[in-house]
């Protein structure tokens, strides 16, 4: 008997082989002991011809893909006759499994995603929608899901991803991961796999274009085991770079990807109309555990509910997870309860509250019903919430744009229900248009004991009538009005306490009310709190959404009434978005009291405080190393800012390529110092400002009356500079060592800019007015500009200043502009 034949190839459940037998006895294909086909047709091969193996029909290709739908792994296949082996295959089977289990996002409700984790800084704005995915997505379920930033600053907080992996029913060996998505902007998604230590692994970015893309990644061997074993974790980031969008249609991780859905398949769609706008609302989901001590400002205790506060409140608030330990059903077969956060706070100075972030995209203009769970955990059991109230903000800025409830009387446990009507929602919305995040604030009540077991905003039936607000709990019993639509919105009116008194309000008991939203109320002996609650802040702006970002370091060495100006004309005059570092470097305690009062009552402002002198160069490179800024003004604490500089100087900067630094014109700075640059004494002249004239107006003329020439020079003065960070990168930070007190360290950048090819403009349109260092005296300053001088000289000798300076002096845009301003101020 001569038989013969072999199995070349197994693909895709296909069979490929030949056979050659002179007998009529049936051969069979087994698969693992089990007969799966028998073979009774067979073709010519061209090869087999060729190969002079037969002259007859010998080729084969059977088709296993039903027997073998279930199989996965190694198989082993082989022609058989009877109880002859002809020939055995070896083969793989990759697993289809999909790891992922939500592998189309479908979403939960308005916050979530079921079987993903989202985790992100709830001030970039974050939302999710759900859309009718195109009919040219194959791979899709019929929808995709978009995630919106609605900030438009470029803040660089990453949004993490995080799926719920399904390994039960897998044995693969390699995994592909397989995206379908795009993008408002080009933007990468970041596959990150992170070991048991939190060690980043792998950080493979995935370019996501504005067209959709069906994108696969292979991973090795070596992370594709790590996962499988459980050994390595799996998330997706995203940075935010401003106001854009991602959509993902479908994440897939398996060893053998699926193949494209043909028709779309229509999934169940959330109704999101009667569920809780806010994430976490119930408290069930603790991501960071329950023990939270040390309390850090803007921790997050349950998920989606932070702790904010003044710094001076650090270690004065305590919180804690607790059970309320109530039976739902005495007599059942289970025991449930409730958790919730106590919080605890003793001795407050300033603001300390709960955050619980929202997405303003989930508020549609109908009737809410607003309740929160707490309860009096206080000796006394009684206890009142001094105010709910809801933010919008961004990455830079708050505004309280309404007020839930004030005052309100808690007495043990409660649920403080309150309609919000769709008049209502309607303000809110239009009064949050410019700040993408809404979050929901519970002040916390000073030296008591609060616990909070829940909170909901959930919409109403359209067919019910909206209600007043309930404001029997929060008004004093005794205040009643004829007009009873006055005595309904008593919740909202100011100073019902003083009303209600048979005292008189004397002026010197009236407290300022802090306007900004950080802080309610500083110390009543803090002499500043007057001045800084009368500060009108500027609007910040940003011009489009690749404009630098820019930090302004503002070194401090006393002087405490010269930086209150300085630092009060940076809140209302500087028109960019930005963010003040301030490094106080000395040691006055009136100085430190104001500078606290100023990071307490602005969140873009930012004190670190020396603890020991370390001189003025060294504070300027340490304001430099905590900004992370396109660009930093270097201002000096004795300036005053005009209206809209910072954005004057930008445009400066932006104006040609390769700019290094730009200057600004003054009063007292040196060269460029305007109208005049020395006195009749032919010391630096001093410009005092003309009778009847504000620095504004004073910056108006020169705006009115500059060229626009923007200077190139070889030095610019040091009160106040802009710098390029990635000047910075190149050349270094100041030279504190030979310069480690000032006078002379901006020189010597000047220096090693102009070498390393940079350019340096003066901002001919822009006017900062100096009052001159009262940090130290005048003789004390012409002593350190000597010593500073010395080591200039010493430091680049190859340098003409005398040249460099003169260039500056008899610029022909400076000089016309010092001579009709001259003309102008003395008119």
């Amino acid at each position: 008997m001569h038989i013969k034949g072999c199995i070349d190839s197994y693909s895709n459940g296909i069979v490929n082989g030949w056979l050659v037998t002179d007998n009529e006895q049936p051969v069979s294909i087994v698969i693992d002991g089990d007969t799966v086909a028998d073979i009774n047709e067979l073709f010519l091969r061209q090869d087999i011809l060729d190969l002079g193996i037969t002259d007859k029909a010998a080729g084969f290709s059977i088709n296993v893909t039903e027997f073998l739908s279930s199989k996965v792994g190694s198989i082993t296949l082989r022609l058989v006759q009877g109880d002859l082996i002809i020939a055995s295959y070896e083969a793989y089977i990759p697993s289809k499994v999909n790891i992922i289990k939500n592998d189309y996002l479908a979403l939960q409700d308005q916050n979530s995603i079921t079987d993903w984790s989202i985790a992100t800084n709830h001030r970039v704005g974050l939302s999710l929608t759900s859309f009718i995915a195109p009919k040219g997505i194959k791979h899709a379920n019929g929808y995709y899901t978009r995630f919106s930033f609605g900030d438009i600053n470029n803040t660089r907080h990453q949004l993490f991803l995080t799926p719920s992996l399904n390994f039960e029913s897998c044995q693969a060996k390699t995994l592909k991961l397989a995206v379908v998505g795009k993008a408002s902007h080009d933007s990468h998604l970041h596959l990150v796999l992170t070991d048991k230590s939190g060690q980043r692994v792998l950080n493979e970015p995935i370019l996501l274009s504005p067209k959709w893309q069906h994108l696969v990644v292979e991973l090795e061997e070596e992370y594709a085991e790590g996962l499988l074993s459980a050994e390595l974790d799996l998330s997706f980031t995203i940075k935010h770079h401003g106001r854009r969008f991602i959509d993902i249609a479908m994440i897939q991780l398996s060893e053998q990807l699926l193949d494209p859905i043909e028709q779309a398949k229509a999934s169940e769609e959330a109704d999101f109309t009667t569920t809780n706008v806010i994430k976490n609302g119930d408290l069930k989901s603790w991501p960071n555990g329950i023990i939270f001590n040390p309390l850090k400002r803007g921790q997050e205790l349950a998920e989606n509910w932070f702790i904010e506060m003044n710094k001076a409140n650090q270690g004065k608030v305590a919180v804690a997870a607790i059970s309320d330990n109530s039976q739902n059903d005495p007599l059942g077969a289970t025991i449930t309860s409730q958790f919730g956060l106590r919080v605890r706070s003793k001795g407050l100075d300033g603001y300390a509250r709960l955050i619980i972030p929202f997405a303003k995209q989930s508020l549609n203009e109908i009737n809410y019903q607003f309740e929160l769970d707490v309860e009096a955990t206080g000796l006394g059991k009684k206890v009142t919430l001094p105010r709910i109230y809801i933010i919008a903000r961004d990455a830079h800025n708050d505004a309280v744009i309404y007020n839930i409830v004030r005052k309100r009387v808690v007495s043990n446990r409660e649920k403080i229900s309150l309609n919000i009507d769709a008049i209502e929602i309607n303000k809110i919305l239009n009064s949050s248009l410019a700040l993408p995040s809404l979050t929901l604030a519970i002040d916390l009540p000073n030296d008591n004991d609060i616990s909070v077991y829940g909170i909901s905003l959930v919409a109403k039936s359209n067919n019910e009538k909206p209600q007043l607000v309930e404001t029997e709990s929060i008004t004093p019993s005794s205040l009643r009005f004829e007009d009873t639509s006055i005595t309904a919105q008593l919740s909202v009116l100011k100073g019902l306490d003083a009303w209600s008194s048979e005292k008189a309000i004397k002026p010197e008991n009236k407290q300022s009310l802090i306007k900004h939203d950080n802080e309610t109320t500083l110390k009543s002996n803090n002499e500043f709190v007057a001045h800084i609650s009368a500060l009108t802040p500027h609007k910040l702006t940003r011009p489009s959404r690749e404009f630098p970002f820019v930090d302004i370091i503002v070194p401090v060495y006393n002087a405490c009434d010269d930086v209150l100006l300085c630092l009060s004309s940076l809140i209302e005059k500087t028109d960019l978005l930005h963010r003040v570092i301030v490094i106080n470097d000395g040691q006055d305690e009136r100085t430190a009291i104001m500078l606290d009062a100023f990071n307490s009552s602005y969140n873009h402002l930012e004190v670190i405080t020396n603890p020991e002198n370390i001189g003025y160069t060294r504070s300027v490179n340490k304001g430099i190393g905590h900004s992370n800024a396109d660009w930093v003004v270097v201002l000096n604490s004795d300036t005053i800012v005009s209206e809209g500089w910072l954005g004057k100087l930008m445009n400066c900067a932006l104006s040609q390529d390769n700019v290094g630094m730009v200057g600004a014109l003054s009063n007292a700075a040196s060269w460029q110092s305007v109208p005049k640059v020395h006195d009749a004494s032919g010391d630096w002249h001093l410009n005092p400002l003309p009778e009847h004239m504000t620095i504004d107006d004073v910056a108006n003329k020169i705006a009115q009356l500059s060229q626009r020439d923007y200077p190139e020079v070889g030095v610019i003065n040091g009160f106040c500079q802009l710098i390029n960070t990635r000047m910075l990168d190149n050349i270094g930070l100041l030279d504190d060592v030979a310069f480690p007190i000032g006078y002379g360290e901006e020189n010597d950048m000047c220096a090693r800019a102009v070498k390393a090819g940079y350019t340096l403009l003066i901002a001919d349109d822009t006017y900062v007015f100096h009052a001159k260092s009262k940090s130290f005296g005048h003789s004390k300053r012409k002593e350190l500009a000597k010593q500073g001088s010395a080591a200039l000289k010493k430091k680049h000798p190859d340098v003409d200043w005398g040249d460099v300076t003169k260039r500056i002096f008899e610029h022909p845009s400076l000089v016309e502009l010092r001579k009709q301003l001259a003309v102008s101020l003395a008119e």
